[in-house]
């Protein structure tokens, strides 16, 4: 029985990080902008508004980030639209575009638009414009600013103590040989920032999701992890991921439940609780097989939230094949 490798939800991934992290995003990416932003100012946009409006464009609405910003020393205020694009798609300029002319019509105030561009692949530098034109002449250009993280160099953001670089160092340019220093500096430079615990859990969680070492990587990493930390810090940051995954496991079971007695006859809260798990195991491992999902969903109600108890402690997919094996009915 074995576990594939599947596409990371990138979007829920770096939304969370954006709603944690914004301001320190602004600073580390566009730090002109906070020559011209009053201090304390940014708030997030409704999120039902902004969902509704992306439903009229038939976009997904789970990405997008939309933060209301006032200006220095003035009344007025803008918009800061920030996109997370995990692939490379021809017509996303128009996309963006598309999103810009609607916020615009529907807030009546400036709207400022960034993208993320996530992918790993093709490596190629990704447009930042948008221009409808006819042969004889240009009627419009818009352009937006990207931060293409495969453009970016690790190296260049050591230096800069900053949570979003911690993060988004995993998503750089690093070669193969580099990703064990890679995965180390980005821990060194987190707990050197003296967050809350819940930070540092989440942006830790992001940095190992991102950079997943095999073995023989594993090995390396704990041997240069004890030049870095003590052994008794090394077990607090353990214990601190470890809890900001409870947290979101326990949300998580939370949303799955009023989901189940929401969908009623037609899922049933066992079935709901199911998925839910199927869910969790396919971010911590990949996508499950399809004699998997069947052995999770055939267990009982008390046997899924011992399973949903016990997959943040699984060291790895063997023990899910483990667990399975003793508890999935005959």
């Amino acid at each position: 029985m074995s576990i594939e490798q599947s596409n990371i939800d990138h979007d829920q991934l770096f939304k969370k990080l954006l709603d944690i992290f914004f301001l320190e995003f602004i600073a580390l990416f566009l730090p002109q902008m906070l020559a011209y932003i009053e201090p304390g100012s940014l708030k997030p946009v409704d999120k039902e508004t902004f969902s509704k409006l992306l439903q009229e464009i038939g976009a997904r609405n789970i990405a997008d980030v939309l933060v209301e910003a006032k200006f220095k020393d003035e009344d007025s205020s803008f918009l800061i639209h920030v996109e997370n694009q995990s692939s490379s798609q021809t017509n996303f300029g128009e996309r963006m575009f598309g999103y810009w002319t609607r916020l615009m019509d529907r807030h009546k105030r400036k709207v400022y638009p960034i993208v993320i561009f996530s992918h790993d692949t093709p490596l190629t530098k990704e447009p930042n414009v948008y221009i409808i034109s006819f042969p004889d002449r240009e009627i419009n250009r818009f352009e937006y600013t990207t931060v293409q993280l495969n453009q970016l160099k690790w190296q260049d953001y050591l230096n800069k103590p900053n949570p979003v670089a911690s993060a988004l160092m995993s998503k750089m340019q690093v070669a193969p040989a580099e990703r064990v220093q890679v995965k180390l500096e980005c821990i060194k430079m987190l707990l050197g920032l003296g967050l809350s615990r819940r930070k540092t859990g989440f942006v830790a969680t992001f940095v190992d999701t991102y950079l997943e070492l095999n073995a023989t990587e594993e090995q390396r990493f704990e041997a240069g992890l004890d030049e870095i930390l003590p052994k008794r810090e090394r077990k607090k940051l353990v214990e601190i991921m470890n809890s900001w995954q409870r947290r979101a496991l326990q949300k998580g079971l939370e949303q799955g439940l009023e989901q189940g007695l929401e969908q009623g006859l037609e899922r049933g809260r066992q079935a709901g609780e199911a998925d839910l798990v199927v869910e969790l195991l396919t971010y911590r491992f990949g996508t499950l097989t399809d004699v998997v999902i069947a052995q999770i969903g055939n267990l009982a109600e008390p046997q899924l939230k011992e399973l949903a108890k016990a997959l943040f402690g699984f060291a790895g997919p063997a023990d899910l094949t483990t667990w399975l094996a003793g508890n999935v009915p005959e």
